[in-house]
């Protein structure tokens, strides 16, 4: 019994101990795409699983806005549930045109990225963001609700 609760221990230990490697991680790709103006990079962060193409368009398309104008001047990580930035991002569930819609990853990171522009006004992008299958942070997306998506083609 005491082996099984150290190798849970460990596991859980090990687990913690990687996610600021892999918000590091995703910080320096982010970084590094915006400098690079790689919309290869934005789109390689994107957990695009289930989303449209659109979507994915989308995101990476407001980075392409603003690298040209602005300065980067911070990426930071706040809590997903954070008061301060938390009423900046869609809910959970989103009804558009009668169809509900959902996140494609749990979120459990909003990431910041502040800019400066030409004017020194300071702009803010606050979008969720979770860990992917693979253990790596991504950018999340919207997808069709379960419920919403078609039962399959009609009965002949």
């Amino acid at each position: 019994m005491k082996k099984v609760a150290l190798i849970f221990l460990l596991l859980v230990q090990v687990a913690f101990s990687e996610e600021p490697d892999a918000l590091a991680n995703f910080k320096s790709q982010l970084e590094e795409a915006i400098r690079t103006k790689s919309t290869e990079g934005i789109a390689a962060l994107t957990y695009s699983k289930g989303a449209s193409r659109y979507q994915l368009d989308v995101a990476v398309f407001k980075y392409e806005l603003n690298w040209d104008g602005n300065t980067l001047l911070d990426v930071t990580f706040a809590d997903f549930d954070d008061p301060t930035y938390r009423t900046l991002v869609e809910p959970d569930r989103v009804v558009m045109n009668g169809t509900a819609y959902v996140r494609n990853l749990k979120p459990n990171k909003l990431c910041l990225v502040f800019w400066k522009n030409k004017t020194d006004n300071k702009i803010t992008f606050v979008s969720p963001i979770g860990i992917a299958p693979d253990g790596s942070y991504k950018f999340i997306l919207q997808m069709r609700a379960p419920e919403a998506q078609p039962a399959g083609p009609p009965n002949p």
